[in-house]
């Protein structure tokens, strides 16, 4: 599995949120919903015109505040110099070290990023050095030029104790 270990600064972003059942599959259902009420009600354009992305600009997303089995998950990219858009949230991130795992290159539209995380939690994480910790876990999309894309996981991580 392709993943790096790597030390973060603090950085503030803004977006839109929603509270999801973070157990077991409902992730898997309850994220793409929502996804696709932010991109059907406007809210993906205008964060992307918020954070002067341009119409295709890719965004982030944040998964935060894990309280027993429900999660804030917010959309978004990170707060403009000029300070925080009007009409979304802002959500401050702590500086903290991340796994960071990677889908590859691949066509619009044919992530594999629900078996990724299915990967890191089910093969990795018991096999590595590392445990997960408290904090935001984040996906992060990057356009990668002529219709192709490639996406991060990052999981904040400890170095397990001997």
């Amino acid at each position: 599995m392709n993943y790096k270990i790597e030390e973060k600064q603090a950085v503030e972003m803004f977006g839109v949120s929603t509270v999801i059942n973070a157990d077991g599959e409902n992730p898997f259902i309850e994220i793409p919903a929502f996804w696709t009420r932010c991109i059907a009600g406007g809210d993906v354009g205008r964060i992307r015109a918020a954070a002067g992305l341009g119409e295709n600009g890719q965004i982030h997303a944040v998964m935060y505040n894990k309280q027993g089995e429900k999660s804030s998950y917010m959309i978004g990219y990170f707060v403009p110099e000029s300070g925080l858009p009007e009409g979304f949230e802002q959500l401050h991130i702590p500086p903290q070290t991340y796994a960071i795992f990677t889908t590859g290159v691949y066509p619009d539209g044919e992530s594999d990023i629900h078996d990724l995380w299915k990967r890191i939690w089910g093969e990795w994480f018991p096999g590595s050095n590392y445990e997960a910790t408290e904090g935001p876990e984040f996906e992060m999309t990057y356009d990668r030029g002529n219709n192709m894309y490639e996406m991060e996981v990052w999981i904040p991580v400890v170095k397990k104790s001997a």
